[in-house]
């Protein structure tokens, strides 16, 4: 207020109030890491309540809540026989196939139910249902026995040589090789030479074990032989 011819002075002021919180809630998995772009621009892998980034004036502040998912051991059964080939460690489910329940990583092959640990041994067929490492063999036909073949060498890399009995000089024979998934790789037709026969042409084969199958097409009868290739 002033006196006279001097004009009093009034003023009209308004405090405009503070915005609220601008809050950023986040969730990254076990491993992984969030940067806070909208914030700060920190790096961060662990959880984190309320890290604020203070404003003046009318601008609000900026907070991040952040939470870390640990991560989940999935187990790869596709056949669903209760026994897994392998696993993943993730946060997110990774499919068809995969559970949480924790099974024996002890199955040999995941895309056939019949085959697992424990399960019926078939002798004879070239698969290994159960999972030992081999087939069940029975054979008792005549001089045509394991005891009686030798093939060498093994572990093989090109070739083998099969030593058959005396008998068995200038006779007819089959042979498969069969990887452990009992799929046939190679169907040959051989005739012995002195009771003996000459497998070549085996270099291209994968570094495995496999199953010979080996057939005389006179008497039927047959022998298994689980070779290495090196």
């Amino acid at each position: 207020t002033n006196d006279g011819c001097t004009a009093d002075d009034v003023l009209n002021l308004t405090v405009t109030p503070k915005p609220a919180d601008d809050v950023t809630n986040a969730t990254i998995c076990s491993g992984e890491t969030y940067t806070w772009t909208a914030g700060n621009g920190n790096d961060y892998t662990t959880d984190q309540t309320g890290v604020r980034v203070s404003n003046d004036g009318c601008t609000a502040d900026l907070v991040l809540n952040l939470t870390v998912t640990p991560a989940t051991v999935w187990y790869l059964d596709a056949d669903g026989d209760n026994f897994a080939i392998s696993t993943v460690t993730q946060c997110t489910d990774p499919g068809i196939g995969y559970t949480t329940t924790v099974l024996p990583l002890t199955d040999c092959d995941d895309t056939d139910n019949t085959i697992y640990p424990g399960a019926t041994e078939i002798p004879n067929n070239g698969i290994d249902e159960d999972c030992n490492g081999s087939d069940l063999i029975t054979l008792n036909r005549d001089d045509f026995t394991l005891r009686n073949v030798s093939i060498i060498p093994n572990p093989f890399n090109d070739n083998i040589t099969i030593n058959l009995p005396l008998g068995f000089n200038n006779s007819d024979f089959t042979i498969k090789i069969l990887d452990l998934n009992g799929r046939v790789i190679i169907d040959r037709q051989y005739s012995s030479m002195n009771s003996r026969i000459n497998v070549s042409g085996l270099d291209k084969l994968d570094e495995a074990p496999y199953l010979f199958k080996i057939t005389n097409k006179e008497t039927g009868a047959t022998i298994h032989k689980r070779l290495i290739k090196h």
